[in-house]
């Protein structure tokens, strides 16, 4: 009885690792297949407009990231020691749930020229009868996309950081060193950057890798927010693999592995950087003074000064921002659903109309596709994942867990490549949905 049941447990394990490792090995031979051919990559290289859209990609994608990642810190350093910890960890869900479409086109509604702020201030302070000729969103240098990309991806950060901080043995050991750097002359903010963010950012190098992946390879906000003459690199690529021509689908999947080469490059030299020691000492180290004036090294001060931590109740209105952001957005996608004739400079429609919401009902078919895909596949997931934590020895999931976590390098541009003629109920969630789900819980396993 005993061997059947073992040997039951070894065939699901097999069947789930399967299950996973099959899209992947499809994408790999469908990339395989792809840069070999030399044609692809001599379009892809004497195409100027690849080059430049490479620059926008790595610009727009590392500046929100670290925006982001500094935001994150500074949110997770004014709740670390507050009593609505807890309550911030009820929160920050909330604004995951927002679907990354519906917030840049509601973005758009809320900094458009014609948008929710102009009204605000139109015509009694600017003087604008009509939409002035302003340019706030699909920007040339990509700044409106860098700003949508690092407010989507703050909470997930925060969110990250924060299943640590609820780890009780974690919690403590950081909190007591944070307590003992006090009383070694370093300030409460001063202690916070030296003793617990190198900790907590140790840690969180998954989560880091995520989120630098997607701000690199993002096609749905970009195709928003960003750049068009040119596009960014994954438009570009996302284009291509539109393309009837199986050419053009070749060098579409060329440039989607110049960017998965990108993560793994532009993340490598970032890791390299921090684990060097002349780095680490330049960054935090510091001479110890009074606590009420401590004196970090030059870059650690600027850092703090422009983070805004210098001055720690500011880092409570970068919370407000935040919260507040997600509200507006919201309500913005609210009012504009049910908006008729709204024209420029009134705040409010002067018409309601039912019309968009009508059109969806005539059009459930598409809308509850998408509901199913979600739901199945979030909930596929999770099953999947709960059931291998449940019977996969410690040692194998050790084993197994980087490789899971490595598909999230792997740009969503290939996936897609390999989804034509796979099972929809298969793909999403074991290219997609899994490794997001193994990475929210995997840290209290």
């Amino acid at each position: 009885m005993v061997h059947k049941q073992k040997l039951l447990q070894k065939s699901v394990l097999l069947c789930l690792i399967v299950l996973f490792f099959a899209p992947s090995f499809a994408t790999f031979k469908i990339l395989i297949q792809s840069i070999f051919e030399l044609e692809s990559w001599q379009s892809v290289f004497f195409n100027r407009a690849y080059q430049h859209s490479l620059y926008l990609s790595l610009f727009t994608g590392i500046a929100s990231f670290f925006i982001a990642l500094v935001w994150a810190f500074m949110v997770i350093g004014f709740y670390f020691q507050h009593h609505h910890l807890k309550k911030l960890g009820r929160i920050i869900p909330k604004m995951l749930a927002l679907p990354h479409a519906a917030f840049a086109i509601a973005f758009l509604y809320l900094i458009a020229p014609s948008g929710w702020l102009i009204r605000l201030v139109s015509p009694w302070a600017t003087g604008f009868e009509y939409p002035p000729d302003w340019t706030t969103s699909q920007d040339p240098y990509g700044i409106s996309l860098i700003f949508i990309l690092a407010a989507k991806e703050t909470p997930f950060l925060i969110w990250t950081g924060l299943t640590l901080l609820y780890q009780t043995d974690f919690y403590a050991s950081i909190k007591q060193q944070f307590l003992i750097a006090q009383t070694l002359g370093y300030s409460p903010k001063a202690s916070y950057w030296k003793i617990i963010v190198p900790q907590l950012a140790a840690k969180l190098l998954w989560p880091f890798l995520a989120v630098w992946a997607y701000s690199l390879t993002v096609v749905d906000m970009a195709l928003i927010m960003g750049p068009t003459n040119p596009p960014t690199l994954a438009i570009q690529s996302w284009s291509l693999l539109q393309d009837a021509d199986l050419h053009k689908n070749q060098e579409g999947i060329v440039l989607a592995f110049i960017l998965g080469l990108l993560i793994v490059l532009v993340a490598g030299l970032f890791y390299l950087l921090s684990q060097t020691l002349g780095w680490r000492n330049l960054l935090l180290n510091g001479p110890v003074v009074a606590a009420k004036t401590p004196t970090p090294s030059a870059i650690a001060s600027y850092l703090l000064k422009w983070s805004g931590l210098q001055k720690l109740h500011s880092v409570g209105y970068a919370v407000f921002s935040l919260q507040l952001i997600y509200i507006l957005l919201l309500l913005i996608l609210l009012i504009a659903s049910f908006s008729g004739v709204w024209t420029f400079p009134n705040l409010w429609p002067q018409e309601l109309s039912w019309l968009a919401w009508q059109s969806l009902a005539d059009n459930l078919d598409s809308s509850l596709n998408t509901f199913y895909l979600a739901i199945g596949s979030a909930f596929t997931a999770l099953i999947i994942s709960i059931v291998w934590l449940e019977i996969a020895p410690a040692t194998l999931d050790q084993k197994i867990r980087p490789f899971i976590l490595m598909s999230l390098v792997l740009p969503p541009l290939l996936l897609t490549s390999v989804a034509t003629g796979m099972p929809s109920w298969v793909w999403p969630p074991m290219m997609a949905s899994m490794p997001l789900t193994r990475l929210a819980i995997f840290k209290s396993t």
